[in-house]
């Protein structure tokens, strides 16, 4: 005789979860120490990134990006409320199929900003500097959807530079994978043989 109990239970997902809000490089230093933590978990399979930003730092977006892409833990990231800049990259650039965002969320693109002081080859060399961060930043972006370097420089432009993109465009392009807020839940299953 053969006796199966199935037994579902919600999860507290804090003890799974790491949120982003802020791209400074202390920021940064602290989402890698606490992903870092979480890949010690032998009994954790999943990571759940939540990000609610309007944005930051390049420096500390792709240590952030570098971190989630080393995970040997499946990384799911969230985007909530509004993901602006930095916010929406590190959301659009996450695991494929592990890409979600509320359905009130935005997610937003735009060519990357700096101030530059200093003399005109110092001016210069800063400017070949963000190109080259905008390069790649955009690349990832190209390799992670269905956008091309001219439609997402288009897109852009076609916005006056600031491309506010919808849960639905973002579904239809493949920045995300998904349009809800997932609901995580553990089941057991118990088999007993006499």
């Amino acid at each position: 005789m053969t006796i199966i109990k199935r037994q579902s239970y919600d999860v507290d997902t804090n003890d799974m979860s790491v949120y982003v809000n802020d791209f400074e490089l202390s920021a940064a230093q602290d989402f890698i120490q606490s992903l870092l933590q979480l890949e010690k978990d032998p009994l954790l399979s999943d990571i759940f990134v939540y990000v609610t930003s309007y944005g930051g730092d390049c420096s500390g977006l792709t240590a952030m990006i570098e971190a989630i892409k080393n995970s040997s833990k499946n990384v799911h990231m969230i985007g909530m409320g509004y993901n602006y800049s930095a916010g929406g990259l590190l959301i659009m650039t996450g695991p494929r199929g592990n890409r979600w965002i509320g359905k009130n969320s935005f997610l937003h693109i735009h060519e990357v900003q700096d101030v530059i002081f200093g003399s005109t080859t110092n001016i210069k060399r800063s400017v070949k500097h963000l190109e080259m961060i905008q390069e790649r930043l955009f690349d990832l972006l190209v390799q992670n959807s269905l956008l091309t370097i001219d439609l997402l420089k288009s897109k852009i432009k076609e916005h006056d530079g600031e491309w506010l993109i919808t849960p639905h465009e973002a579904l239809e392009l493949e920045l995300i994978d998904r349009i809800g807020i997932p609901k995580v839940k553990v089941s057991t299953i118990w088999e007993l043989e006499s």
